[in-house]
């Protein structure tokens, strides 16, 4: 297992784990699977998170890093 910080120089891949950091309604964090990749975004699987199972992300590349663009994501 590699693990890479959002912000990482190796794009992200289908089957790979998405790290999110806590919230003030998850003080644990939360992990969801990826499902597909794109030039511009992600799309996640997740489960008990109270909202929607699928999600998609914006996916940038700048400064030959790879960013999903959401706040909460650690690696």
């Amino acid at each position: 297992m590699i693990q890479d910080i959002n912000g990482s120089q190796l794009k992200p891949e289908v089957n790979d784990l998405v790290v999110f950091d806590d919230t003030i309604f998850n003080r644990f964090g939360h992990v969801s699977i990826i499902l597909e990749v794109n030039e511009n975004s992600i799309e996640i699987v997740q489960q008990n998170v109270g909202k929607e199972s699928w999600e998609n992300f914006k996916l940038r590349f700048k400064n030959n890093e790879w960013t999903i663009e959401d706040s909460h994501v650690l690696g």
